[in-house]
């Protein structure tokens, strides 16, 4: 059965991670209380990190992961999930305003 880039985004960002006792990010997480971090975990923490050394566009990303779709500042809906493929791939490719 074929995939799509959405099956396997989910996928990716649902799966439990299994990260080793020494790195630092499985360490962190398991300091704010997730015993069994995701991907999407691992990725917040990373946009959370870049946030904090001044990148703009990852403390967007974090403040819109944490508000509710209405509250968003540029509109965009939350839930992409109605979404084709090819409409993903052009968000995607959409220059940051």
């Amino acid at each position: 059965m074929a995939s799509t880039l959405r099956d396997a985004a989910n996928a990716l960002l649902n799966h439990s991670l299994t990260l080793p006792e020494e790195d630092e990010s499985a360490e962190m997480l398991k300091s704010m209380g997730l015993d069994a971090p995701t991907g999407a975990d691992a990725l917040l923490l990373g946009q959370y990190l870049k946030a904090l050394k001044g990148d703009t566009a990852a403390a967007k990303y974090v403040r819109d992961a944490a508000m509710e779709p209405a509250q968003r500042e540029d509109g965009a809906a939350e839930d992409l999930s109605d979404l084709s493929d090819a409409e993903l791939a052009a968000l995607a490719r959409e220059p940051e305003p």
